[in-house]
Protein backbone atom coordinates (compact mmCIF):
# COMPACT_ATOMS: atom_id res chain seq x y z
CA UNK A 1 0.00 0.00 0.00
CA UNK A 2 1.45 3.47 -1.07
CA UNK A 3 2.37 5.70 2.10
CA UNK A 4 -0.29 9.15 1.56
CA UNK A 5 -0.33 12.16 3.95
CA UNK A 6 -4.42 12.09 5.27
CA UNK A 7 -5.75 15.62 6.10
CA UNK A 8 -8.77 15.28 8.36
CA UNK A 9 -11.77 16.80 7.37
CA UNK A 10 -15.18 17.22 6.96
CA UNK A 11 -17.68 15.96 4.13
CA UNK A 12 -19.10 19.23 3.10
CA UNK A 13 -18.54 18.50 -0.73
CA UNK A 14 -18.02 22.84 -1.18
CA UNK A 15 -14.94 22.20 0.94
CA UNK A 16 -13.67 19.24 -0.79
CA UNK A 17 -11.43 19.12 -4.30
CA UNK A 18 -11.18 15.74 -6.40
CA UNK A 19 -7.25 14.51 -6.01
CA UNK A 20 -7.53 15.40 -1.79
CA UNK A 21 -6.27 12.70 0.58
CA UNK A 22 -8.82 12.77 3.03
CA UNK A 23 -9.73 11.24 7.15
CA UNK A 24 -13.34 12.06 8.48
CA UNK A 25 -14.95 10.32 10.55
CA UNK A 26 -18.56 9.61 9.61
CA UNK A 27 -21.84 7.40 10.23
CA UNK A 28 -23.07 5.38 7.30
CA UNK A 29 -26.72 5.65 6.49
CA UNK A 30 -27.38 3.64 4.01
CA UNK A 31 -25.42 1.06 2.10
CA UNK A 32 -25.48 -1.11 -0.94
CA UNK A 33 -23.42 -4.05 -3.02
CA UNK A 34 -21.67 -2.75 -6.40
CA UNK A 35 -20.40 -5.44 -8.08
CA UNK A 36 -16.90 -6.01 -6.18
CA UNK A 37 -17.40 -2.62 -4.26
CA UNK A 38 -19.89 -1.16 -1.54
CA UNK A 39 -21.39 2.19 -2.14
CA UNK A 40 -22.86 4.04 0.97
CA UNK A 41 -23.88 7.37 2.07
CA UNK A 42 -22.21 9.22 5.15
CA UNK A 43 -23.10 11.76 7.30
CA UNK A 44 -20.94 13.44 9.86
CA UNK A 45 -22.37 16.97 11.69
CA UNK A 46 -21.31 19.02 8.12
CA UNK A 47 -23.24 16.96 5.69
CA UNK A 48 -23.16 13.64 3.57
CA UNK A 49 -21.19 12.36 0.76
CA UNK A 50 -20.90 9.04 -1.23
CA UNK A 51 -18.90 6.40 -0.91
CA UNK A 52 -17.11 3.44 -2.37
CA UNK A 53 -15.32 0.81 -0.53
CA UNK A 54 -14.03 -2.77 -1.34
CA UNK A 55 -14.74 -3.61 2.40
CA UNK A 56 -19.11 -3.94 3.78
CA UNK A 57 -20.11 -0.16 4.74
CA UNK A 58 -22.28 -1.30 7.60
CA UNK A 59 -25.48 0.90 8.55
CA UNK A 60 -25.64 3.12 11.26
CA UNK A 61 -21.63 2.50 12.05
CA UNK A 62 -19.40 4.50 12.85
CA UNK A 63 -16.31 4.51 10.97
CA UNK A 64 -12.83 6.34 10.25
CA UNK A 65 -12.38 6.71 6.74
CA UNK A 66 -8.86 7.24 4.88
CA UNK A 67 -9.61 7.28 1.39
CA UNK A 68 -8.82 9.70 -1.81
CA UNK A 69 -11.95 12.56 -3.36
CA UNK A 70 -12.96 11.74 -6.71
CA UNK A 71 -15.09 13.37 -8.95
CA UNK A 72 -18.52 11.62 -10.15
CA UNK A 73 -21.30 13.30 -12.15
CA UNK A 74 -20.44 16.81 -10.58
CA UNK A 75 -20.06 15.32 -7.58
CA UNK A 76 -17.51 14.22 -4.87
CA UNK A 77 -17.25 11.18 -3.39
CA UNK A 78 -14.33 9.31 -1.13
CA UNK A 79 -12.78 6.06 -2.75
CA UNK A 80 -11.73 4.05 1.07
CA UNK A 81 -8.22 3.71 0.80
CA UNK A 82 -8.70 2.66 4.75
CA UNK A 83 -11.14 1.48 6.52
CA UNK A 84 -11.28 1.73 10.53
CA UNK A 85 -14.78 0.84 12.79
CA UNK A 86 -15.34 3.00 16.09
CA UNK A 87 -17.30 1.68 18.89
CA UNK A 88 -18.97 3.90 21.36
CA UNK A 89 -17.46 6.94 19.68
CA UNK A 90 -13.97 5.56 19.79
CA UNK A 91 -11.90 2.80 18.49
CA UNK A 92 -12.19 -0.31 20.71
CA UNK A 93 -11.64 -3.35 20.84
CA UNK A 94 -12.06 -6.38 23.60
CA UNK A 95 -9.08 -8.14 25.01
CA UNK A 96 -8.01 -11.46 24.51
CA UNK A 97 -7.78 -13.72 27.65
CA UNK A 98 -4.57 -15.10 28.88
CA UNK A 99 -3.92 -18.44 29.52
CA UNK A 100 -2.28 -21.52 28.93
CA UNK A 101 -1.57 -23.94 26.54
CA UNK A 102 -3.22 -27.65 27.26
CA UNK A 103 0.14 -28.90 25.57
CA UNK A 104 3.21 -27.40 25.99
CA UNK A 105 4.38 -27.64 22.31
CA UNK A 106 1.33 -25.22 21.59
CA UNK A 107 3.77 -22.46 22.89
CA UNK A 108 5.34 -22.00 19.46
CA UNK A 109 1.89 -21.39 18.10
CA UNK A 110 1.18 -18.90 21.16
CA UNK A 111 2.13 -15.74 18.79
CA UNK A 112 -0.27 -16.92 15.61
CA UNK A 113 -3.00 -18.13 18.28
CA UNK A 114 -2.97 -14.96 19.95
CA UNK A 115 -3.29 -12.90 16.51
CA UNK A 116 -5.93 -15.25 15.83
CA UNK A 117 -8.02 -14.27 18.69
CA UNK A 118 -7.30 -10.85 18.33
CA UNK A 119 -8.90 -11.08 14.56
CA UNK A 120 -11.91 -12.94 15.53
CA UNK A 121 -13.18 -10.30 18.04
CA UNK A 122 -11.86 -7.58 15.95
CA UNK A 123 -14.11 -9.11 12.90
CA UNK A 124 -17.33 -9.24 15.35
CA UNK A 125 -17.03 -6.28 16.28
CA UNK A 126 -16.72 -4.56 12.77
CA UNK A 127 -20.36 -5.61 12.12
CA UNK A 128 -19.66 -7.09 9.19
CA UNK A 129 -20.44 -10.06 7.24
CA UNK A 130 -18.58 -13.27 7.95
CA UNK A 131 -18.73 -16.60 6.39
CA UNK A 132 -16.42 -19.77 7.54
CA UNK A 133 -16.23 -22.83 5.14
CA UNK A 134 -15.45 -26.31 6.64
CA UNK A 135 -14.63 -29.65 5.89
CA UNK A 136 -16.60 -32.37 5.80
CA UNK A 137 -15.41 -34.64 8.49
CA UNK A 138 -16.13 -34.61 12.34
CA UNK A 139 -12.73 -32.31 12.85
CA UNK A 140 -14.31 -29.74 10.47
CA UNK A 141 -17.08 -29.82 11.65
CA UNK A 142 -15.53 -29.70 15.26
CA UNK A 143 -13.75 -26.82 14.70
CA UNK A 144 -16.90 -25.34 12.96
CA UNK A 145 -19.28 -25.68 16.13
CA UNK A 146 -16.44 -24.33 17.93
CA UNK A 147 -16.62 -20.70 15.82
CA UNK A 148 -20.37 -20.86 16.13
CA UNK A 149 -20.32 -21.09 19.56
CA UNK A 150 -17.72 -18.29 20.15
CA UNK A 151 -19.30 -16.13 17.88
CA UNK A 152 -22.78 -16.78 19.47
CA UNK A 153 -20.92 -15.54 22.95
CA UNK A 154 -20.00 -12.52 21.10
CA UNK A 155 -23.30 -11.59 20.11
CA UNK A 156 -23.05 -12.34 16.26
CA UNK A 157 -23.96 -14.91 13.53
CA UNK A 158 -22.52 -16.00 10.34
CA UNK A 159 -22.90 -17.87 7.15
CA UNK A 160 -21.78 -21.71 7.32
CA UNK A 161 -20.85 -23.97 4.48
CA UNK A 162 -19.26 -27.32 4.44
CA UNK A 163 -16.88 -27.76 1.16
CA UNK A 164 -16.83 -31.01 0.14
CA UNK A 165 -13.13 -30.70 -1.01
CA UNK A 166 -10.00 -30.34 0.55
CA UNK A 167 -8.94 -27.66 -2.08
CA UNK A 168 -10.52 -24.66 -2.39
CA UNK A 169 -10.89 -23.14 -6.49
CA UNK A 170 -11.09 -20.92 -8.58
CA UNK A 171 -14.58 -21.41 -9.43
CA UNK A 172 -15.22 -21.71 -5.08
CA UNK A 173 -13.48 -17.89 -5.10
CA UNK A 174 -15.82 -17.06 -7.97
CA UNK A 175 -19.12 -18.35 -6.38
CA UNK A 176 -18.35 -16.83 -2.69
CA UNK A 177 -17.16 -13.31 -4.45
CA UNK A 178 -20.28 -13.46 -6.12
CA UNK A 179 -22.80 -14.16 -3.02
CA UNK A 180 -20.36 -12.53 -0.04
CA UNK A 181 -17.81 -10.40 -1.74
CA UNK A 182 -16.65 -7.86 1.32
CA UNK A 183 -17.21 -10.67 3.88
CA UNK A 184 -14.74 -11.86 6.28
CA UNK A 185 -13.95 -15.34 5.35
CA UNK A 186 -12.86 -17.87 8.18
CA UNK A 187 -11.40 -21.24 6.60
CA UNK A 188 -11.32 -24.76 9.33
CA UNK A 189 -9.74 -28.21 8.30
CA UNK A 190 -8.36 -26.80 4.79
CA UNK A 191 -7.89 -25.36 2.64
CA UNK A 192 -3.42 -24.37 3.51
CA UNK A 193 -2.18 -26.22 0.44
CA UNK A 194 -0.71 -25.49 -2.79
CA UNK A 195 -3.90 -26.89 -4.88
CA UNK A 196 -5.64 -24.00 -3.40
CA UNK A 197 -3.21 -21.25 -4.25
CA UNK A 198 -5.22 -19.87 -6.96
CA UNK A 199 -8.77 -19.60 -5.32
CA UNK A 200 -7.24 -17.96 -2.40
CA UNK A 201 -5.44 -15.53 -4.30
CA UNK A 202 -8.53 -14.66 -6.12
CA UNK A 203 -11.15 -14.75 -3.15
CA UNK A 204 -8.38 -12.29 -1.78
CA UNK A 205 -9.10 -9.70 -4.02
CA UNK A 206 -12.70 -9.77 -2.70
CA UNK A 207 -12.99 -10.70 0.39
CA UNK A 208 -12.54 -8.01 3.71
CA UNK A 209 -10.02 -10.82 5.37
CA UNK A 210 -9.19 -14.69 5.18
CA UNK A 211 -8.32 -16.64 8.05
CA UNK A 212 -7.38 -20.17 8.15
CA UNK A 213 -6.96 -22.62 10.88
CA UNK A 214 -5.92 -26.08 9.16
CA UNK A 215 -3.64 -28.59 10.38
CA UNK A 216 -3.11 -30.65 7.20
CA UNK A 217 0.70 -31.27 6.37
CA UNK A 218 1.41 -28.75 3.22
CA UNK A 219 4.54 -27.19 1.59
CA UNK A 220 2.65 -24.15 0.78
CA UNK A 221 4.47 -21.07 1.38
CA UNK A 222 2.59 -18.05 3.68
CA UNK A 223 0.59 -15.73 1.87
CA UNK A 224 -1.56 -13.08 2.97
CA UNK A 225 -4.34 -14.62 4.75
CA UNK A 226 -3.93 -15.01 8.63
CA UNK A 227 -2.84 -18.52 9.05
CA UNK A 228 -2.66 -21.08 12.35
CA UNK A 229 -1.03 -24.13 11.29
CA UNK A 230 1.12 -26.34 13.50
CA UNK A 231 2.97 -26.95 10.50
CA UNK A 232 5.01 -23.86 9.96
CA UNK A 233 6.27 -24.69 13.27
CA UNK A 234 7.93 -27.72 12.96
CA UNK A 235 4.95 -29.56 14.93
CA UNK A 236 2.81 -32.43 13.60
CA UNK A 237 -0.73 -32.65 12.49
CA UNK A 238 -2.08 -34.11 15.64
CA UNK A 239 -2.82 -30.87 16.54
CA UNK A 240 -6.04 -30.77 14.85
CA UNK A 241 -8.15 -28.23 13.60
CA UNK A 242 -11.31 -28.50 16.27
CA UNK A 243 -8.74 -28.28 18.79
CA UNK A 244 -6.64 -25.42 17.33
CA UNK A 245 -9.89 -23.59 17.24
CA UNK A 246 -10.72 -24.44 20.88
CA UNK A 247 -7.33 -22.44 21.96
CA UNK A 248 -8.23 -19.71 19.85
CA UNK A 249 -12.11 -19.26 20.94
CA UNK A 250 -11.55 -19.63 24.23
CA UNK A 251 -9.14 -16.77 24.28
CA UNK A 252 -11.56 -14.39 21.95
CA UNK A 253 -14.76 -15.45 24.38
CA UNK A 254 -15.20 -17.78 26.91
CA UNK A 255 -18.41 -20.27 26.93
CA UNK A 256 -19.26 -23.04 26.74
CA UNK A 257 -17.24 -25.47 23.79
CA UNK A 258 -18.02 -28.86 25.81
CA UNK A 259 -15.70 -31.61 24.45
CA UNK A 260 -15.52 -30.82 21.25
CA UNK A 261 -11.80 -30.55 20.82
CA UNK A 262 -11.44 -33.95 21.93
CA UNK A 263 -13.66 -35.21 19.94
CA UNK A 264 -11.94 -33.72 17.02
CA UNK A 265 -8.37 -35.20 18.62
CA UNK A 266 -10.64 -38.83 18.42
CA UNK A 267 -11.64 -38.64 15.18
CA UNK A 268 -8.36 -37.90 13.41
CA UNK A 269 -6.62 -40.45 15.57
CA UNK A 270 -4.12 -38.22 17.43
CA UNK A 271 -1.09 -39.13 19.54
CA UNK A 272 -1.93 -36.46 21.93
CA UNK A 273 -3.14 -37.58 25.48
CA UNK A 274 -7.01 -36.86 25.95
CA UNK A 275 -9.59 -38.43 28.74
CA UNK A 276 -11.88 -40.29 26.74
CA UNK A 277 -15.36 -41.60 27.57
CA UNK A 278 -18.41 -43.25 25.58
CA UNK A 279 -19.97 -40.01 24.57
CA UNK A 280 -16.56 -38.28 22.55
CA UNK A 281 -16.82 -41.71 20.50
CA UNK A 282 -20.65 -41.03 20.01
CA UNK A 283 -20.40 -37.82 19.75
CA UNK A 284 -17.68 -38.04 16.61
CA UNK A 285 -19.56 -40.97 14.89
CA UNK A 286 -22.69 -38.70 15.01
CA UNK A 287 -20.61 -35.37 13.90
CA UNK A 288 -19.27 -37.80 10.83
CA UNK A 289 -22.60 -39.01 9.79
CA UNK A 290 -24.13 -35.44 9.88
CA UNK A 291 -20.75 -33.95 8.12
CA UNK A 292 -22.20 -36.93 5.06
CA UNK A 293 -25.77 -37.09 5.01
CA UNK A 294 -26.35 -33.14 6.34
CA UNK A 295 -28.56 -31.19 3.29
CA UNK A 296 -27.30 -27.51 4.47
CA UNK A 297 -30.04 -25.69 3.20
CA UNK A 298 -32.51 -27.40 5.65
CA UNK A 299 -30.54 -27.64 8.40
CA UNK A 300 -27.72 -25.55 9.54
CA UNK A 301 -25.26 -25.20 12.47
CA UNK A 302 -27.84 -24.31 14.76
CA UNK A 303 -29.85 -27.25 14.45
CA UNK A 304 -26.66 -29.29 14.64
CA UNK A 305 -25.40 -27.93 17.82
CA UNK A 306 -28.80 -28.03 19.36
CA UNK A 307 -28.73 -31.46 18.28
CA UNK A 308 -25.48 -33.19 19.85
CA UNK A 309 -26.32 -31.11 23.00
CA UNK A 310 -29.31 -33.17 23.09
CA UNK A 311 -28.18 -36.71 24.69
CA UNK A 312 -31.44 -39.02 23.52
CA UNK A 313 -31.43 -37.38 20.06
CA UNK A 314 -27.24 -38.19 19.85
CA UNK A 315 -27.81 -41.24 20.90
CA UNK A 316 -30.46 -42.61 18.52
CA UNK A 317 -28.55 -41.40 15.35
CA UNK A 318 -25.65 -42.89 17.03
CA UNK A 319 -27.42 -45.99 16.92
CA UNK A 320 -28.09 -45.76 13.18
CA UNK A 321 -24.63 -44.54 12.29
CA UNK A 322 -23.08 -47.72 14.41
CA UNK A 323 -25.48 -50.22 12.03
CA UNK A 324 -24.37 -48.40 8.60
CA UNK A 325 -20.60 -48.73 9.60
CA UNK A 326 -20.62 -52.18 11.00
CA UNK A 327 -22.85 -53.77 8.06
CA UNK A 328 -20.49 -51.65 5.06
CA UNK A 329 -17.25 -52.84 7.16
CA UNK A 330 -18.05 -56.35 6.90
CA UNK A 331 -19.12 -55.82 3.06
CA UNK A 332 -15.79 -54.22 2.83
CA UNK A 333 -13.72 -56.93 4.82
CA UNK A 334 -14.83 -59.96 2.65
CA UNK A 335 -14.34 -58.30 -1.01
CA UNK A 336 -10.64 -57.08 0.45
CA UNK A 337 -7.26 -58.53 -1.36
CA UNK A 338 -4.52 -59.14 0.91
CA UNK A 339 -1.19 -59.68 -0.24
CA UNK A 340 2.63 -59.10 1.42
CA UNK A 341 5.17 -57.46 0.23
CA UNK A 342 8.71 -58.54 -0.48
CA UNK A 343 9.67 -55.91 2.62
CA UNK A 344 7.35 -57.98 4.63
CA UNK A 345 4.70 -55.26 4.41
CA UNK A 346 0.91 -56.63 4.71
CA UNK A 347 -1.19 -54.95 2.24
CA UNK A 348 -5.13 -54.86 1.95
CA UNK A 349 -6.73 -53.80 -1.12
CA UNK A 350 -10.58 -52.74 -0.92
CA UNK A 351 -12.65 -51.67 -4.39
CA UNK A 352 -14.68 -49.04 -3.00
CA UNK A 353 -16.64 -48.68 -5.71
CA UNK A 354 -18.02 -51.92 -5.33
CA UNK A 355 -20.04 -51.18 -1.77
CA UNK A 356 -20.14 -46.93 -0.74
CA UNK A 357 -22.09 -45.11 -2.83
CA UNK A 358 -20.94 -41.45 -3.49
CA UNK A 359 -21.92 -38.51 -1.05
CA UNK A 360 -23.61 -41.44 1.57
CA UNK A 361 -22.55 -42.82 4.92
CA UNK A 362 -20.41 -43.87 6.05
CA UNK A 363 -17.81 -42.50 3.45
CA UNK A 364 -15.04 -44.09 2.03
CA UNK A 365 -12.54 -42.94 4.23
CA UNK A 366 -14.49 -43.89 7.45
CA UNK A 367 -14.59 -47.43 5.30
CA UNK A 368 -11.40 -47.68 4.94
CA UNK A 369 -10.46 -46.88 8.13
CA UNK A 370 -12.32 -49.19 9.68
CA UNK A 371 -11.35 -52.19 7.18
CA UNK A 372 -7.78 -50.92 8.43
CA UNK A 373 -8.62 -51.10 12.16
CA UNK A 374 -9.43 -54.53 11.90
CA UNK A 375 -6.85 -56.07 10.14
CA UNK A 376 -4.67 -54.33 12.65
CA UNK A 377 -6.86 -55.49 15.20
CA UNK A 378 -6.53 -59.52 13.87
CA UNK A 379 -2.87 -59.77 12.69
CA UNK A 380 0.24 -59.70 15.40
CA UNK A 381 1.56 -56.70 16.59
CA UNK A 382 4.57 -56.83 14.97
CA UNK A 383 3.17 -56.73 11.28
CA UNK A 384 3.27 -53.44 9.28
CA UNK A 385 -0.14 -53.00 7.61
CA UNK A 386 -1.31 -50.94 4.97
CA UNK A 387 -4.65 -50.27 3.66
CA UNK A 388 -5.52 -48.68 0.34
CA UNK A 389 -9.40 -48.01 -0.81
CA UNK A 390 -9.71 -47.55 -4.78
CA UNK A 391 -12.43 -45.85 -6.77
CA UNK A 392 -12.29 -44.62 -10.20
CA UNK A 393 -10.61 -41.50 -9.19
CA UNK A 394 -9.18 -41.52 -5.91
CA UNK A 395 -7.59 -43.75 -3.56
CA UNK A 396 -7.30 -43.58 0.04
CA UNK A 397 -3.87 -44.81 2.42
CA UNK A 398 -3.79 -45.70 6.25
CA UNK A 399 -0.96 -47.27 7.60
CA UNK A 400 -0.31 -48.84 11.64
CA UNK A 401 2.27 -47.86 13.65
CA UNK A 402 4.63 -50.63 12.45
CA UNK A 403 4.45 -49.44 8.78
CA UNK A 404 5.17 -45.43 10.06
CA UNK A 405 8.26 -46.89 12.02
CA UNK A 406 9.55 -48.32 8.98
CA UNK A 407 9.52 -45.20 7.54
CA UNK A 408 6.47 -45.14 5.00
CA UNK A 409 5.15 -41.91 4.69
CA UNK A 410 1.65 -41.65 2.92
CA UNK A 411 1.58 -38.09 2.42
CA UNK A 412 5.20 -37.91 0.94
CA UNK A 413 4.08 -40.58 -1.02
CA UNK A 414 1.48 -38.59 -2.54
CA UNK A 415 3.31 -35.25 -3.02
CA UNK A 416 6.58 -37.19 -4.78
CA UNK A 417 3.70 -39.18 -7.24
CA UNK A 418 2.08 -35.06 -7.93
CA UNK A 419 5.14 -33.90 -9.20
CA UNK A 420 5.30 -37.24 -11.14
CA UNK A 421 2.01 -37.05 -12.82
CA UNK A 422 1.34 -33.40 -13.34
CA UNK A 423 -2.28 -32.40 -14.27
CA UNK A 424 -3.43 -36.67 -14.03
CA UNK A 425 -3.62 -35.73 -10.18
CA UNK A 426 -6.18 -33.23 -9.26
CA UNK A 427 -5.41 -32.93 -5.25
CA UNK A 428 -3.67 -34.89 -2.46
CA UNK A 429 -2.21 -34.96 1.11
CA UNK A 430 -2.93 -35.79 4.00
CA UNK A 431 -0.89 -37.33 7.29
CA UNK A 432 1.78 -40.21 7.50
CA UNK A 433 -0.63 -42.59 8.26
CA UNK A 434 -4.10 -41.33 6.70
CA UNK A 435 -3.67 -39.81 3.50
CA UNK A 436 -5.41 -39.49 0.05
CA UNK A 437 -4.89 -38.91 -3.59
CA UNK A 438 -7.42 -37.63 -6.89
CA UNK A 439 -7.04 -38.67 -9.56
CA UNK A 440 -8.71 -38.38 -13.14
CA UNK A 441 -10.58 -40.82 -14.94
CA UNK A 442 -9.30 -43.48 -16.35
CA UNK A 443 -5.81 -43.14 -14.50
CA UNK A 444 -7.06 -45.85 -11.72
CA UNK A 445 -4.83 -48.62 -12.69
CA UNK A 446 -1.47 -46.35 -12.99
CA UNK A 447 -2.23 -44.29 -9.88
CA UNK A 448 -2.63 -47.47 -7.97
CA UNK A 449 0.28 -49.62 -9.30
CA UNK A 450 2.66 -46.45 -8.74
CA UNK A 451 0.86 -46.04 -5.10
CA UNK A 452 2.07 -49.66 -4.73
CA UNK A 453 5.74 -49.48 -5.86
CA UNK A 454 6.49 -46.66 -3.40
CA UNK A 455 5.04 -49.23 -0.69
CA UNK A 456 7.53 -51.57 -1.86
CA UNK A 457 9.77 -49.61 -1.56
CA UNK A 458 9.50 -49.09 2.41
CA UNK A 459 12.17 -49.76 4.44
CA UNK A 460 15.03 -49.66 1.16
CA UNK A 461 17.47 -47.30 2.83
CA UNK A 462 17.04 -48.66 6.25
Amino acid sequence: MENHLFSKASVHEAKLKPGQFVEVEVVIIASRPSGEHWIGIAKDDSGIISIISKRRLVENHKYIIKGKTLKKNNSILIKVIELEKMKHGATASAKIKEMDFLYEGMNKLKEDVLRMAQHMIDIAESGEQIVVKYDSDADGLCGALTIYRMLKCMGRDAAFMQNRSPVYTVEDALLDAAHHGGAHFIFIDYPNNIESDDGLKLLGKHAASIAIIDHHLSKREKGDELVVTPVWHGLGAEYTSGYLCYEIARRACQTDYGKLWIVSLYCDKSTLEFEFDQSIEETGLVLDYLAATMKRERRGITFIDKLIRNEEMRHAIYLTAVDKVNSLTKLAINIAKRRTLKNNILLIMVDLDKIVEQNQFPQKGKVVGKVHDWFVEHEPKEKAIITLGYGSNSIMARANKTALSMGFNANDIIQDMKKAYGNVIIAGGGHPGAAAVRFRKGFKRVILNALVEKIELTGAER
